[in-house]
């Protein structure tokens, strides 16, 4: 039997308004080989591109995301047009299927938090408000290592949904 193929990405942004100015400020991903991008700076435009260059690397591969229909999505499109990034390089990037694991298989929006205590997984360190100071501060270290965080807890919380439901 084939291996799924699946990209856990989640972004970092200076807030939730893509288009007054809020920058994307960290991008981290990994597929279910276990493949990593982590890409976080002052280049947003940069950003956005190492991140789709990586992602059309993987044409087959789904998305799995907390709240990345309803977010992470649009911004990345939004911030995309804002910035000039050509449209075709973005669409025919991230148009493709994609589980979003409130949207899908709760069925109403909740936390990354939320989604861990449900499924018995400790919670994440940090907020969005301290990912925010991190990006102020430039320490883009431990951004990525926040980001990284909530990318490797959702794909433990797909994996927990997917053995609870295949038995």
């Amino acid at each position: 039997m084939e291996q799924e193929k699946y990209i856990v990405f989640d972004i970092e942004t200076f807030g939730l308004r893509a288009l007054e100015g809020r920058p994307i400020t960290c991008i981290c991903a990994l597929d279910s080989k276990g493949d990593r991008l982590n890409c976080s700076g002052n280049n947003e435009i940069e950003t956005i591109k190492q991140f789709l260059k990586w992602v059309n690397e993987r044409p087959d591969y789904k998305f799995i995301t907390v709240n990345g229909k309803d977010f992470d999505i649009p911004f990345i499109c939004l911030r995309s047009y804002y910035l000039g990034i050509p449209s075709p390089d973005v669409s025919s990037t991230i148009i493709r299927t994609h589980i979003d694991l409130c949207k899908d298989l709760v069925k109403k929006w909740m936390s990354l938090n939320d989604l861990a205590t449900l499924y018995g997984f400790e919670i994440k360190v940090g907020n969005g408000l301290e990912a925010i100071e991190l990006a102020k501060q430039q320490n883009w270290e431990k951004l990525e290592m926040y980001c990284r965080h909530d990318v490797d807890l959702t794909e433990k919380i797909y994996l927990k949904f997917k053995e609870l439901t295949t038995k």
